[in-house]
């Protein structure tokens, strides 16, 4: 927030719909006031549909409250191909003050993890999702892109790739404490394996609640052993998406 990162993602919409449209229109929040504040600021003064909604009392939704269902969030943390453009301080850089781009088509910079501007701005985000109702968000790319020689990270302090992320989220959990539940996600390999997005096994970087991934299927032994590995490095709840299965809270702290 402050950055002028949101006005700079409108813009660039902006440039896109008008090749094919004469307007825009954004979908606001009426208790969003800030939001609308700069919706106004940046010219959207014509107020075109009105949705209105009817909050039904709890015990109206047995299923949902029997089933656990909630809303979530998701964050692609510092793989952010938008904030920093918009705020080139948070970013990777290289040969100086360019931006590190990666492999991607046309080349995407990354918020740089040993920023300490950028893990704000992720919390931000986070609490901002926390204020419209989420009560949980899942952040992914809590990671580093691909290992490149020509990638600055500027002054790091001799803090090794794995420990800097174990700060980050070890700052992001105490942060948001008590407002959001907040998952971390990795690939059942991230979790088991290391790799050069983390240096170490995600297992290893302090998560309370661990969101695993995996495009195959998960046998009983399998999923045992990821349990195990999960509750001796001090995982608090683990979830698994795999191929074959989605279940939550198989781990408690």
């Amino acid at each position: 927030q402050g950055r002028g990162i949101g006005s700079e993602a409108i813009r660039l919409t902006e440039e896109i719909v008008k090749t094919y449209s004469e307007s825009l229109y954004i979908e606001a929040s009426a208790r969003n006031i800030r939001a609308i504040e700069l919706y106004r600021k940046l010219g959207y003064d014509c107020l075109n549909t009105i949705t209105v909604r009817k909050d039904f009392k709890p015990e109206k939704f047995e299923i949902l409250r029997e089933e656990k269902i909630a809303p979530v969030a998701q964050i692609a943390a510092f793989k952010d191909p938008i904030s920093p453009r918009t705020d080139p301080s948070m970013a990777i850089h290289y040969n100086g003050s360019a931006l590190w781009l990666d492999a991607q088509k046309n080349g995407n910079p990354w918020l740089n993890p040993y920023s300490t501007a950028a893990v704000e701005y992720v919390g931000d985000l986070a609490e901002e999702l926390a204020g419209m109702g989420y009560e949980q968000v899942v952040l992914t790319n809590v990671q580093f892109p691909k290992l490149s020689k020509k990638q600055d990270y500027g002054t790091t302090n001799g803090v090794s790739r794995a420990d800097q992320l174990k700060a980050d989220i070890a700052a992001l959990q105490d942060r948001l404490s008590g407002k959001v539940t907040l998952w971390f996600s990795y690939t059942l390999d991230q979790c088991k394996n290391s790799s050069v997005a983390l240096d170490v096994p995600a297992l290893t970087l302090g998560v309370q609640n661990l969101l695993v991934t995996s495009d195959a299927a998960m046998d009983a032994d399998a999923l045992q052993a990821l349990e195990t590995a999960a509750t001796d490095a001090g995982v608090e709840n683990l979830t698994v998406h795999a191929a074959d299965r989605f279940e939550t809270d198989r781990v408690s702290g």
